[in-house]
């Protein structure tokens, strides 16, 4: 026996789409409380905790390499280096310039 096309078998009849803004015949107080406990259960929290130490402990090597690359690229050019300290020079104090 023939197996039907899969776009048939995703295909949906038109009654069983239903609206996202009726939230599953849940009450918002329901629906709150079911997705806090989601989001406990999950740990979502620690999770976010986890991303945000990550990505500022990635943003150092990355400050690094960036630095390095530009003593590579502006030892070769003076133009390029005049042009990138006085870019500076427009917003930092001048006793840092």
């Amino acid at each position: 026996m023939p197996k039907p096309p899969l776009a048939a078998t995703m295909a949906r009849p038109p009654s069983a789409a239903k609206s996202l803004w009726k939230l599953g015949d849940l009450p918002p107080a329901q629906l709150s409380r079911t997705v806090f406990e989601q989001m406990i259960a999950n740990d979502i929290f620690g999770r976010a905790a986890e991303l945000a130490f990550y990505f500022l402990f990635a943003l150092f090597p990355l400050i690094l390499l960036m630095t390095t690359l530009f003593g590579i690229f502006a030892s070769h050019s003076a133009e390029l280096q005049d042009n990138l300290l006085s870019y500076f020079a427009d917003f930092l104090p001048p006793t840092a310039f």
